[in-house]
């Protein structure tokens, strides 16, 4: 009696999966071959005929069936279903196959194999794509911190043209301002003004080019030197008054015997210079009050 209902379900089983596309085998616990169906479009590793009655790891090349056993054993002995994927090769070209194992009543699973060479390839495909992509994508990435590399540059080389322009269009217009005031200055020169108003307008012009807060023209007279022309804040008996000895003065003879220019850059350091300046300026010098 429980032969025939081994039968039956065997039977029942076998006519449940017939409905199916894809290659099925019904397995004992040791992998032999009990029952099997595959569909029309199926691919064989061996003829569908020489199937039952063999172990499926028989008819498996060595590098698969190993693995293929233990997944029965597993499936069958702990009662879980159960996939695993692996590749034959069929006429010479590799294919690819997921196999799911459900376990049966008895210690008996159903093996279902799906041909999955399609989805392997599209697989393959898409990761070489995948691939390709990320190659152009780091090559495109490259290419733009390159070119922004070269943007900077370029810019950079665009701001020092801008700036040195610029100075030069400043150094230009200096000029063309010293050019005019010497031009003024000669006019002033060969008119009939008196030397104290010829010295004066000389005096205005060249606030033009350096815009001093003060200015005189000393004449001198034997050893002393005396006042021609200013421009101050000072009056004018200040500045009349406003004179001294060369003898005196150790810039003054610097200047005058040398005959060579002096500047001090600050009249209120400690330089040899700024003290003689300040010692013979003494109380002429004009300061700002410090708040």
């Amino acid at each position: 009696m429980e032969s025939r209902n081994e039968l039956l379900l065997q039977n029942q089983i076998m006519a449940i999966i017939k409905a199916f596309p894809d290659i099925y085998f019904l397995v004992d616990s040791k992998g032999e071959i009990i029952g099997f169906n595959a569909g029309p479009e199926a691919k064989h590793y061996l003829p569908p005929g020489e199937f039952p009655g063999k172990k499926i790891q028989g008819i498996l090349p060595a590098e698969t069936r190993h693995t293929f056993m233990e997944c029965i054993k597993k499936v069958i002995g702990n009662n879980i279903a159960s996939s695993m994927e692996y590749s034959l090769t069929i006429d010479g070209i590799e294919q690819y196959f997921e196999a799911r194992l459900i376990p049966l009543p008895e210690s008996r699973a159903i093996v279902a194999v799906r041909d999955i060479t399609k989805l392997k390839r599209a697989e393959r495909a898409l990761d070489g794509q995948e691939k390709e992509l990320k190659q152009h994508r780091g090559h495109l990435e490259e290419m733009v911190r390159e070119r922004t590399m070269e943007l900077s540059r370029v810019n950079d080389a665009l701001k020092r043209e801008i700036s040195e322009r610029k100075r030069a269009e400043e150094q230009l217009e200096e000029r063309t301002h010293l050019l005019s005031t010497l031009l003024d200055v000669s006019n002033l020169v060969s008119s009939t003004l008196e030397l104290k108003q010829l010295l004066e307008a000389i005096l205005d012009r060249l606030k033009r080019i350096i815009d001093y807060k003060g200015a005189k023209i000393f004449a001198l007279e034997g050893e002393y030197l005396r006042v021609l022309a200013h421009r101050s804040s000072l009056s004018e008996e200040e500045n009349d008054s406003y004179g001294f000895w060369v003898k005196d003065a150790a810039l003054g003879q610097k200047i005058i015997v040398g005959r060579k220019p002096v500047i001090i850059t600050d009249v209120m350091d400690d330089s040899a210079p700024a003290k003689d300046f300040r010692r013979v300026m003494d109380k002429h010098m004009e300061t700002t009050p410090v708040m």
